[in-house]
């Protein structure tokens, strides 16, 4: 596998609060608060290299924690990224919830 400089993902705090659902009652919202509060707020952006700049290509937010697999997350980036490339979560990117941390992009 050689590493793609064409795609890069970059997972950021959500600066937005939260929307909760019609669905939760008070008990759950707190719930949600609860985990937001000690987990964070998460989304991702999508970036392509296009004639040497990055140029954002798609982005969503609203992921609670960083768990990129277990958060959902991973499920709407495999839709931003064409076939042909596979995504590699870093540990670290998981462990530490750093704003700013970088999924590398791997070609096929």
């Amino acid at each position: 596998m050689r590493t793609s400089k064409s795609y890069r993902i970059i997972i950021v705090q959500d600066s937005e609060p939260y929307e909760h659902g019609d669905y939760e009652n008070d008990e759950e919202r707190a719930e949600v608060e609860e985990k937001i509060e000690s987990e964070g707020l998460w989304g991702y952006v999508v970036e392509k290299r296009v004639k040497g700049a990055w140029e954002t290509i798609d982005s969503c937010f609203g992921f609670i924690g960083c768990d990129i697999d277990n958060n959902g997350m991973a499920d709407y980036i495999n839709g931003s990224i064409p076939a042909g490339y596979d995504i590699l979560v870093h540990d670290e990117v998981t462990a530490k919830c750093e704003n700013g941390s970088y999924i590398t992009v791997h070609s096929k």
